[in-house]
């Protein structure tokens, strides 16, 4: 693996990943969970697996941003899936529809 691309692990790597991709990948959570706040929880989370999980990128398989977007797709899943499994307390109205 080339030196540019092991650069995830460490701080600086991680820092211009997200300089590059972060906007992008804010743009797609806000779109799939439609709540700027778990937006922005998604992003957060997506960067830290691809911090914990940098020694595994692999440029030969995909570009970073594809592997980005991956990793985004199954925060957003799990979040979604949190987000459903959590009960509505009894003295909210439900959304008019």
């Amino acid at each position: 693996m080339a030196r540019a691309d092991r650069s995830l692990t460490r701080e600086r790597g991680v820092r211009e990943a997200y300089a590059a991709h972060a906007g992008e990948l804010y743009g797609f959570a806000v779109r799939s969970l439609n709540d700027n706040g778990l937006a922005e929880e998604a992003v957060q989370e997506t960067f830290l697996r691809a911090w914990r999980a940098g020694d595994r990128y692999d440029p030969e398989l995909g570009s970073l941003r594809t592997w980005l977007f991956a990793i985004l797709r199954n925060v957003v899943i799990d979040l979604g899936r949190a987000r459903a499994g959590r009960p509505v307390p009894s003295d909210v109205e439900p959304p008019e529809s």
